[in-house]
């Protein structure tokens, strides 16, 4: 992930610098500054193509097998979708899964046989996984983006998914309550919540939010994430006991 991202954002900057032409390379325009300030990137915590090298060498297949293998079989596993609405789109991602599987099949035998061949496609076979481990977690979220869920419990209009309100090209997930109860008062966006003891979030250290209307509830949210950076919210209700 580090290096595929870093690699495009150089990519990105350097045409960014080569469109806005010698304007691009003085400071007038900054572009020059974007560049500098991400050159850095592909090099530290391990340069990009020794991240590379250690991928094909290393991580391809070592004493717990074949890896990759086993990442490619949990797509597979993952993405034989039914819905006709996403087809079109996990064909092209097929077609570029299997350019993956190919690409590893040769990279494995080019090792027994010629490691310098192996070394020079380090990059490339590095770039090819990251961009397919990013079109697996997309195709993922489209399978759930087009399934039809209610936006409210008495309602015919389906969720987007990330689809903010009122807004275009913008997305972000809200959470929250809903309750067939009108006169119960839930939290909403305007709601002030407060940080309940840990203020920092991070991987087995939780953050919870905390809100209470007047009618005797607390609402409870606890962050959490884990060590790949993947959210989880859990939501609580309860009254309030005591004084």
């Amino acid at each position: 992930v580090k290096s595929l991202f870093t690699d495009l954002g150089m990519e990105i900057t350097n045409d960014a610098m080569q469109i806005h032409g010698g304007y691009g390379y003085t400071k007038d325009q900054g572009i020059e500054q974007l560049y500098r300030d991400n050159r850095i990137t592909p090099i530290y915590e391990g340069t990009n193509s020794v991240q590379a090298a250690d991928l094909v060498f290393r991580k391809l297949s070592n004493k717990n097998g074949n890896i990759i293998n086993k990442f490619i079989d949990l797509i597979k596993s993952e993405t034989d979708f039914d819905n006709e609405k996403i087809k079109p789109f996990t064909a092209q991602f097929k077609y570029n899964l299997d350019i993956l599987i190919k690409f590893s099949e040769w990279i494995n035998e080019k090792t027994k046989t010629d490691k310098d061949d192996v070394s020079a496609a380090a990059n490339d076979y590095l770039k090819t996984l990251g961009f397919v481990s990013v079109a697996y977690a997309w195709i993922k979220v489209l399978d759930v983006s087009f399934k039809n869920y209610n936006e409210k419990l008495q309602a015919t209009e389906k969720v987007i998914l990330l689809n903010p309100r009122n807004a275009s090209d913008t997305y972000y997930l809200e959470t929250g309550w809903v309750s067939n109860n009108k006169n119960i008062d839930l939290p909403n966006n305007k709601s002030k919540w407060k940080v309940d003891g840990n203020t920092k979030l991070s991987p087995g250290n939780d953050v919870k939010l905390i809100w209470k209307n007047a009618q005797g509830l607390t609402f409870e949210k606890i962050i959490s994430i884990d060590n790949e950076f993947l959210f989880t919210i859990k939501e609580v209700s309860t009254p309030i006991t005591g004084g």
